[in-house]
Parts: structure tokens; sequence; C-alpha cells
């Protein structure tokens, strides 16, 4: 049986304790470094860095992403883009002709990674597979195709994959069984199987998980930390929960954005070739929320580049969801001292 050091507090220490803590799978030290705040935070993060720039150096990954459709199947509670949580006369389906707009606009920009994202719904694979065939003649392997479509059968994957793309995320958003099942109504266990299928077709996968949400413990958010690190992925990511109008969880308090940085860093120390997001939803939950977390170690941000009437109807964390322009990503990532990779990327 693993009995855990005395924490001592240094980088090289902070780094020492995370890797003894996930090699027990030690939800409760994991979770005493996510309660980290003050000088120990400050020093964790520079661990994480240094992580970072072991694998990666100083550099970061530009993502551009065009929102198919805002229609989904799903009803998860802390979403409002959940079904029937849109009014039918705000939904939207891109037209091919809009795609292939957003894509030439892309053309002249820094953007390294090409990301067709969509609620859960099966009228996105045909608009999906025309954006993806799209995407590979005007780029050809100059840059990379990611999906974000939800959950959909072996086949779509393969014809998705035969498409061009290249990536996938399907985050599993909390490892908890119970609680994944009162919040998405469905089991972790069919969220593992596509997972496991998406690998299988030869995607690239990206997981992650949400932090804060309503019954969550701080033990639990170690354990889902546990849980994406054991993922046979290149990506992983932390969000913070955000409370939107009109969903069940809507009167629920924000996600604590610490944490959720902490989260990130933990992550960086363990898995430092991960692709590792700082998501839009940190600037909503706070100021310079995005440059906080690439300096706890992330190393990806990504811009919207869904026409602007779409891009307001797409309420992934509700109406006043910060939509990433081009500029803030750009001066986000000088101020955090980085600059693009010329590495692979997914």
């Amino acid at each position: 049986m693993l009995t855990a050091p005395p924490l001592r507090v240094s980088p090289s220490s902070l780094a020492s304790e995370l890797q003894f803590a996930f090699a027990g799978s030690d939800v409760r030290a994991l979770a005493d470094i996510l309660r980290l705040r003050g000088r120990p935070q400050d020093l964790l993060f520079e661990a994480a860095r240094a992580a970072r720039r072991t694998h990666w150096g100083d550099t970061y990954i530009l993502r551009g992403v065009i929102e198919l459709t805002n229609l989904c199947r799903m009803g998860c509670s802390y979403c409002p883009m959940r079904r029937g949580g849109i009014a039918a006369g705000d939904h939207f389906l891109l037209s091919e002709s809009e795609v292939f707009a957003a894509l030439a606009e892309i053309a002249d920009t820094p953007v390294q990674v090409i990301s067709f994202q969509s609620g859960e719904t099966p009228k996105v694979i045909g608009l999906a597979l025309s954006a993806c065939r799209a995407a590979r003649a005007q780029f050809g392997i100059k840059r990379q195709v990611l999906l974000s479509l939800g959950k959909h059968s072996p086949e779509i994957y393969s014809q998705l994959r035969d498409a061009g793309a290249t990536s996938y995320i399907m985050k599993f958003e909390t490892a908890d069984p119970a609680l994944h099942k009162g919040l998405r109504g469905e089991t972790l266990s069919l969220r593992q199987t596509h997972i496991d299928e998406l690998i299988a077709a030869g995607f690239e996968v990206g997981t992650g998980s949400i932090v804060g949400l309503p019954g969550q413990t701080i033990e639990s958010v170690a354990a889902d930390l546990v849980y994406g690190l054991r993922q046979n992925t290149h990506m992983l990511s932390v969000s913070p929960f955000i409370p939107a109008a009109h969903t069940p969880l809507a009167d629920s308090p924000m996600g604590d954005v610490e944490t959720t940085l902490n989260a990130i860093a933990i992550l960086r120390i363990l898995a430092p070739d991960r692709i590792i997001p700082t998501v839009s939803a940190l600037e909503l939950a706070a100021p310079d929320g995005q440059l906080a977390g690439l300096m706890a170690g992330a190393n990806v941000i990504t811009v919207n580049c869904t026409p602007q009437r779409q891009a307001d109807l797409y309420q992934i964390y509700g109406r006043d969801r910060f939509k990433v322009p081009m500029d803030h990503a750009l001066e986000t990532c000088r101020k955090a001292g980085l600059k693009p990779t010329s590495a692979p990327v997914m």
C-alpha cells in the first residue's frame, strides 16, 4: 500500500507529489492539491509551465471553430442547448455555402486546426461530411480537422474519418456514474463505449470534464482527472460549470475558477504531451480567465469562426457566452509569452 510523502512546497516537489498520488489513484491527495491557493498554487502553475515546456516549448495551438447547428437531441441538465431548450424559431443548420465561406475566411488566418462543432443530431452528419471534404480540398494536410458532434454510430465515425476528419472530442463531463446519469440522462459506460469506438476508428480523441457541477465534491473532481488521464486520448480538458438561464441548474453556483486552473495544472504535470485547452468558459467566469488557463499549463485556444447570426444562437453557455475573437486569442497568447507551435497538432 502506498503511503504519501509529506507535501513539500516547491515546483519539483509538487510534481513528485502528484506523480505519487496518481500512481496510487489517491483522490484525497489530488483533492488537497486542487485546494491549493496563494504561493503554493503559484508554484503548482510554475511546475505545469515547466512540464509544458519539456514537450511543447513555449508554444500554443490556435483552433478555429465553425458551429454547424444548435439542434440537439440530448437533455443534459447543465446545457442551454438541451432538447427543448432553444425556441424552434432560433434553431439553425448552416448551409454548405455558409460553411464554405467560413472556411475561405480562415484561409488567411493563423488558425492551425479547423473545428466543426454542433449539438448531437443525425441532421448534421451530411453537412459535417461536406464540411470535412471541403476543408481537406482547400487546405490539404496543412490544417487538422477536428469534430465535436456528439455520439453516432461506428459507421458514421468511419465515414467522417474517410471524409478527412482527423480528431474528435467526446467529453465524459463527469466520471461519477450516478451524477453522470442524473445530469446527462445516459450512463457513463455508454459514453465510454463511444470514446473507445472513436479511438478504434482511427481518430485522435479528446475528452474532459466539468468542474463544479451541482452535487460534485472536490474528491469527485480529482477522480475525474484520474479517469481522464487513464484514457488513451490525445487531448484532455477541464471547464468550470457555467449555470445558464432556462436550464434545471440555472440557480446553481458557478464552478470555482481556481479549482479549474489547478485541475489544468495537474493534467499538464501528469500528461505533458497532451493537448490541453484554455476554454472560453474561463473567460466568461473571470477576467483574463483564458490567460490564467495558459499560465496554468494549457496550450490551446479556440477562436470563433461561425457566421455572426448563427454564433449568437449557439448558446452553449447561454446568450452571454464569450465568443473568442482573433485579436483576443493572439493577445492572450502573447501576454502568456507563447508563440505558435510548428509541431503537428490535433
